[in-house]
């Protein structure tokens, strides 16, 4: 086809992109939740994008724009922009598992390809992804414990949208642990692990409203003794 031959002979994804602002369509729906719609939802995506002129942005057959290029920071902002609405136009828990993975999709043909990829591996594979970012995560990585938190919590969700079935003293467990090498945390968390010393089998006990909990009394502690910007 004459369309799909023009779509090829661009030199990078910023060529002949739409003004800055002209880009405000309408979520698609229904918003992506199973493998089967998968090739439904893309088309719709790649229909509205290219009656805007951005359906290049989701192709990585086209290499993006050199920093160079006068075009590259209108480029950058649109492929923010097609991300941003590509990724409200789908289920929050199927986000959640696909940012878990852990794999840098800042801009729009990056996600795409993130979802292809999720939505046809199978579900150990993407259950595998989520475990181990969650296992790699430490306090040490963010600026703020709060940043800290909000990411644990991310993540532990993105398991359980998996089915992972990971009893949630472990989350509380791992929050507790890393929280204590802070100085200015340290009694505090202390007297919180000290309650969980208490509980007769906790992996058992200890639910999900007990992990918000803990998380949330925590927080509110860092707020009461602004003590959120201490570094390891």
């Amino acid at each position: 086809m004459a369309q799909d031959r023009q779509d090829t002979i661009v030199e990078d994804q910023g060529v002949d992109l739409p003004d800055i602002g002209s880009f405000n369509p309408d979520t698609i729906t229904p918003p992506l939740k199973h493998r089967v719609d998968l090739h439904a939802w893309i088309n719709k995506a790649e229909r509205t994008l290219r009656g805007h002129n951005l359906h290049n942005l989701i192709n990585t057959n086209i290499p993006w724009p050199y920093p160079s290029d006068p075009n590259v920071e209108k480029w950058r902002s649109l492929s923010l922009q097609v991300r941003e609405w590509l990724s409200s136009s789908m289920d929050p828990a199927l986000l959640q598992e696909i940012e878990a993975r852990g794999t840098p999709t800042d801009f729009a043909d990056d996600f795409i390809a993130e979802v292809k990829k999720h939505m046809k591996s199978q579900t150990h594979g993407a259950l595998k992804a989520a475990v181990h970012s969650f296992r790699k995560l430490s306090r040490s990585q963010f600026t703020t414990s709060e940043e800290f938190l909000r990411t644990l919590k991310r993540q532990y969700r993105a398991i359980c949208a998996l089915n992972g079935n990971l009893p949630p003293y472990y989350p509380l467990e791992a929050m507790l642990s890393e929280l204590a090498e802070i100085p200015e945390l340290s009694v505090f968390i202390l007297v919180k692990d000290n309650e969980l010393n208490a509980i007769e089998d906790p992996v058992e006990t200890i639910t999900i409203n007990d992990f918000y909990r803990y998380s949330t009394a925590i927080l509110d502690y860092i707020k009461s003794r602004n003590a959120d910007y201490f570094t390891l």
